[in-house]
């Protein structure tokens, strides 16, 4: 049985390219060689992975918690009743 891969695309900002291509280039590594160890550690579920994942996830929990924060209660109410399905 042939061993399918399976491509992805990943979308970066300019300049974090830039460095990630640099920083893996003085280790000696490609991207691809990156994406497919991490891709590998994350279905093996090394706690590694899951601890810098579960680290981010806190980290934008936190800033959609400020970016509510930051609405004021007159905008909430207008999108409520924007959205009412009771509007008639």
């Amino acid at each position: 049985m042939l061993n399918q891969k399976k491509d992805i695309h990943v979308y970066l900002e300019e300049n974090i390219h830039k460095i990630l291509k640099l920083e893996l280039y003085s280790q000696d590594l490609s991207i691809q060689e990156f994406f497919k160890e991490i891709s590998s550690l994350l279905c093996s579920r090394d706690e590694r992975i899951i601890q810098i994942i579960n680290e981010y996830k806190n980290k934008r929990l936190a800033e959609n918690i400020s970016n509510l924060d930051n609405l004021k209660m007159k905008d909430i109410y207008d999108a409520i009743e924007k959205n009412s399905p009771f509007k008639e």
